[in-house]
């Protein structure tokens, strides 16, 4: 969300309901037994069409909102896939420019250059470029200065303390004048308190994320949220 809270984007998240527990099991339990097993590949290929579509969906229905989904260093390292999401964008025709593909600042390190000709390629296609949990790892600024990432999410761990600690506001304070330097949209992760989002605002953070403006819900709940929304 905007700081005058217009809802401009959403992302994608994956949850599973398994009816022998009787309820949903978390991402982190299913997640990392995904990438140790592989098949994180295939749920995320899915996820991806999934993605698509539902951006046709809405569009269709008057939301345009960017739609942010996650991508793993696994998917990352298969010679098809940009070739897949190619594929995805072109049977659902959605429009590349309203889907944002959210990379770790952790998976950037561990493809180093191949990573990067596979986020050209993604950005030649028309998607947009995030990276995630920013400050969380050891980014190379003379890297992330020329990369083709758009938008900067900052690690929610920093907004945690804010304001009450000191250290923790001026880590926070400091990616957001990064950011802006280097002509990025910074995003704060995990915005929970009226007191963050109020240290957000005098920072003047351009985009919100986190439980206080709205919590994971289901594509339907979702569009009623966007119908509500201040244009």
């Amino acid at each position: 969300a905007t700081e005058d809270g217009a809802l401009v984007a959403v992302e994608a998240l994956l949850r599973w309901h398994d009816a022998e527990r009787g309820g949903l099991v978390p991402p982190s339990e299913f997640i990392p037994v995904a990438e140790e097993t592989g098949l994180i590949e295939s749920i995320g290929d899915w996820v991806i069409g999934a993605v698509c579509a539902q951006q046709v969906a809405w569009a269709a229905r008057g939301f345009t909102p960017q739609i942010s989904v996650n991508v793993s260093p696994r998917q990352l390292r298969r010679v098809d896939f940009v070739g897949g999401v190619r594929e995805h964008l072109r049977a659902t025709g959605a429009d590349p420019g309203r889907i944002i593909i959210e990379l770790t600042e952790s998976a950037m390190q561990q493809e180093h250059h191949d990573a990067e000709s596979v986020l050209r390629e993604l950005h030649d296609v028309g998607l947009r470029l995030a990276l995630d949990d920013f400050g969380a790892g050891y980014s190379s600024l003379s890297r992330l200065r020329e990369m083709p990432m758009e938008t900067l999410k900052i690690d929610r761990a920093f907004l945690r303390e804010v304001p009450e600690n000191g250290e923790a506001a001026a880590i926070v304070t400091a990616i957001l004048r990064l950011a802006r330097a280097l002509g990025r949209t910074a995003v704060a992760e995990g915005v929970e308190t009226e007191a963050q989002r109020d240290f957000l605002d005098e920072q003047q953070c351009p985009l919100l994320q986190g439980f206080l403006l709205g919590r994971p819900m289901p594509a339907a709940a979702v569009e009623a949220l966007m119908a509500g929304s201040p244009a």
